[in-house]
């Protein structure tokens, strides 16, 4: 079962980045009721409540991205209950469920940010600064290395603060810091092309900042690819020289992460994961007519 709900998380990731919401949904949906069935079928194991947190969580961020708001309103009722779940299950002496709570709790924010209303951005504005407290006070307690929540909090801030008269100060100055901290280190491109980075130096009309933070992304992405060639890095590629409006080539390493993937996908899922390819080339042959 394990490998099966993997393939159909990759396939709506796939889906999503390449703009068809409507079949993403689709899949997420028929995993949450296969997911049901073998939670009832099997009771709740630790593997299969996993399971069902990760679709959970997967399908809750399709629905944000949809900007209908009755969608994302059962979003963010999917993620309270993750909370509820997760709140339960938490222990500080596993430092994985800091990370587990991180992805939760930005979730809600983006959800409340999607929302648009004063008083849901000013509740998502709350939750991320409660989270950047929270998470700098377990992360030293827990000695993790991976600073990679770090970012996606300060990340999720600025987003936020861009949607703010007045609050572009504080936003232009977290940005910034980001910047000088992360130029010269050597992680992975997913954190340097992160998406809501390049949104948020884009939304604060800095221009400058915004093509900085896209060459170096690109470059830390071509070496990621030149290193390890596997299909996360070419999508992360993809993605960034989408952005830069480059489709052609874009296209051509999102058909390239497909293969990749249906190499190491299971069996039952080839079929999906040649939609996917199909897909990708179809982009590919538009954008050269």
């Amino acid at each position: 079962m394990q490998r099966t709900v993997s393939s159909q998380l990759q396939i709506a990731r796939a889906k999503l980045h390449m703009g068809e919401y409507d079949d993403a949904e689709l899949i997420l949906r028929e995993q949450r009721y296969q997911n049901n069935v073998n939670m009832h079928k099997e009771g709740c194991f630790t593997y299969a409540m996993e399971d069902y947190k990760r679709v959970e969580l997967a399908y809750a961020k399709c629905l944000t991205q949809s900007k209908n708001k009755g969608k994302i309103s059962e979003a963010l009722k999917v993620l309270e209950k993750l909370r509820f779940i997760e709140n339960q299950e938490h222990n500080c002496h596993y430092p994985e469920r800091i990370c587990n709570d991180i992805n939760i709790e930005l979730a809600i924010s983006r959800a409340l940010e999607a929302l648009g209303d004063i008083e849901s951005l000013q509740q998502a504005e709350e939750n991320v600064r409660i989270l950047r407290r929270r998470y700098n006070r377990d992360h030293k307690r827990a000695c993790i290395d991976d600073c990679s929540g770090d970012l996606s909090i300060e990340l999720a801030l600025t987003c936020i603060l861009s949607k703010f008269d007045g609050k572009s100060q504080e936003e232009r100055a977290i940005l910034f810091e980001l910047y000088e901290q992360y130029r010269e280190s050597e992680l992975p491109a997913l954190h340097l092309g992160n998406h809501f980075f390049l949104i948020a130096c884009k939304e604060i009309n800095s221009q400058n900042c915004y093509q900085a933070s896209l060459d170096l992304a690109l470059m830390y992405a071509e070496l990621s690819v030149s290193k390890n060639k596997t299909a996360s890095n070419l999508s992360s590629l993809a993605h960034i020289q989408r952005l830069l409006g480059d489709p052609v080539n874009a296209a051509k390493q999102w058909s390239e992460a497909s293969k990749l993937r249906s190499h190491t996908t299971h069996l039952e899922m080839s079929e999906s994961w040649r939609s996917v390819e199909h897909s990708a080339l179809r982009k590919l042959e538009a954008s050269q007519q």
